[in-house]
């Protein structure tokens, strides 16, 4: 097996729960580096809270289970942010992450390298 990294952003007002839901279901992660000066007080990976989008790095091995589990976290997040639409962009692909089941989401992230989490509300 190959070791991999999948490299997750996401927006400010969302990253602390999603990350919570990552150490929930035991995935693994670190910060990207910044060269910006880092506030340790904030972010669950210490990333500045006022950044538009937060990276973090997932080390990955190339398995059908890690898909698994981090599909599982992105539902749970769907189900406790149930008033907005989760909007996922996956190498560049955008799809809509509401309403999908833990499977159809695994199968939808298998093989991405980069994953872009955002959140819109009914409104928008």
């Amino acid at each position: 097996m190959n070791n991999r990294t999948l490299k997750l952003s996401l927006q400010s007002d969302i990253s602390d729960d999603f990350c919570n839901l990552l150490k929930e279901y035991e995935v693994g992660y670190k910060p990207e580096p910044v060269s910006r000066k880092i506030n340790s007080d904030r972010m669950c990976y210490g990333l500045p809270g006022d950044f538009d989008a937060k990276e973090i790095i997932i080390a990955i091995i190339q398995s059908k289970p890690i898909w698994t589990t981090i599909g599982t976290a992105i539902a749970a997040f769907s189900f406790r942010h149930s008033k907005k639409s989760i909007i996922i962009e996956k190498d560049g692909f955008k799809f809509k992450a509401t309403g999908m089941s833990q499977d159809e989401l695994a199968r939808s992230l298998e093989g991405a390298t980069k994953l872009l989490i955002t959140t819109s509300s009914p409104k928008d």
